[in-house]
C-alpha cells in the first residue's frame, strides 16, 4: 500500500524487516540518481487502522515525524521497528539517542540504518541488543522530499 502526501509517500507493510530493507534501498538507489531529489525516510512499527485504502494511528504519525528528523539521504528507524525487524544482514544501526517527536507523548529512540561502510564493519552491524517485539502491528515507512 502506498500513499502520497505532498512531495512524500507513506508505505505500508506487514514485515518490519521488508521495511527497513526497502527504506535502505531506496536511499541508496535514489541518491545516486541525478534528477532525483534526495530522500528522507523514517520507519515505525505499531498499530494501525485501514480504513478506505487510507491508514491512520499513532503509528503513522511517528513514522511521518522521524521521516521529518532525518537527515538528507538518512534512514531513522524507531526502536520498536529495529527489535522487530531483528537483525539485519547487509543492514546497520547506529543509535541516534532518544528524540522529542511532535504529537508524540514521551521521547523516542531512533536508529540509522544504512549498508555497513567497509571502515564501520564489525563496529554497527549488529545493531542494539534485540528482543522480541510483542503485537508489533502494521510497518510504516514515510519518505520525503528533502528538496
Amino acid at each position: 500500500m502506498v500513499k502520497t502526501l505532498g512531495d512524500g509517500v507513506m508505505v505500508h507493510l506487514v514485515d518490519p524487516a521488508a521495511a527497513v530493507r526497502l527504506g535502505v534501498r531506496l536511499s541508496e538507489d535514489l541518491g545516486r540518481r541525478d534528477g532525483l531529489p534526495p530522500l528522507r525516510v523514517g520507519i515505525h512499527t505499531g498499530p494501525a487502522v485501514e480504513r478506505g485504502g487510507d491508514w491512520f494511528g499513532a503509528a503513522v504519525n511517528v513514522a511521518s515525524r522521524v521521516a521529518e528528523l532525518a537527515s538528507v539521504g538518512e534512514v531513522l528507524v524507531t526502536e520498536p521497528a529495529v527489535q522487530a525487524a531483528g537483525v539485519l544482514p547487509g543492514v546497520a544501526f547506529e543509535d541516534h539517542g532518544e528524540r522529542r517527536l511532535k504529537n508524540v507523548s514521551g521521547p523516542v529512540r531512533v536508529y540509522a540504518a544504512a549498508a555497513p561502510r567497509p571502515e564501520a564493519a564489525g563496529v554497527l552491524a549488529r545493531g542494539p541488543q534485540l528482543r522480541p517485539a510483542e503485537g508489533a502491528g502494521s510497518s510504516l515507512a514515510a519518505a520525503g522530499s528533502a528538496a
